[in-house]
């Protein structure tokens, strides 16, 4: 959180660790001592490979399990999977005037810092959860993470976000969801993101 926040927001530029504290959060896999490059077609292998290797009950059970625990990095799972499930091999197509797919929204520079999403994943839950990179990370991610498993709590808060948010209607605006769900413990930034990932997924009952 050091090496990229401040009381002020993003550090520009970021403040990295000494070498010694680095070593630790590298080997315990919060941190990552060099950028992932890989091409097109291989982050999304990556991601389709990822979306397989869970189901929608796991992604689903991490979810809730996040709600009472805050644990925002099991929570960005579910978005990440809404689109990794549907990714499907195709060839980068940019254009002339374009720096990105215009199938996926990949860029078409091979390489990602994965301290900067492992960061957004830890901080808010994700927050670019319709990219292919972030999806195949995520998840990839998730496979290793430390897991206790979702509480008759966490069922039940997420069954009053549900219908918090369903009595609001589906035109509601951001600020009124963001407002309907206080119930869930975190800050306003956390709450949008875990509104983000619901309006993500088209039939709940895929993952509870």
């Amino acid at each position: 959180m050091a090496t990229f926040w401040s009381a002020s927001g993003w550090r520009e530029p970021p403040v990295w660790l000494d070498p010694i504290t680095m070593a630790r959060a590298v080997a315990d896999g919060v941190m990552f001592d060099r950028p992932r490059v890989d091409t097109h077609d291989g982050w999304v292998t990556a991601a389709a490979d990822a979306a397989g290797a869970v189901s929608a009950a796991e992604v689903g059970d991490a979810f809730l399990e996040s709600l009472s625990s805050r644990r925002l990095d099991l929570r960005s799972a579910l978005g990440s999977w809404t689109t990794a499930v549907n990714v499907r091999p195709h060839q980068l197509s940019v254009d002339s005037d374009q720096v990105f797919c215009a199938v996926c929204g990949q860029f078409a520079t091979p390489g990602e810092d994965l301290n900067v999403l492992a960061f957004e994943r830890f901080k808010w839950g994700g927050v670019r959860h319709d990219s292919v990179r972030y999806a195949a990370f995520d998840l990839e991610q998730l496979r290793h993470a430390p897991r206790i498993g979702a509480s008759a709590e966490d069922r039940e808060l997420c069954r009053a976000v549900v219908a918090a948010l369903a009595a609001l209607g589906p035109r509601a605006s951001m600020a009124r969801s963001v407002e309907a769900i206080r119930m869930v413990p975190g800050s306003r930034a956390e709450r949008q993101t875990l509104v983000e990932i619901l309006r993500r997924c088209e039939d709940l009952h895929e993952f509870w």
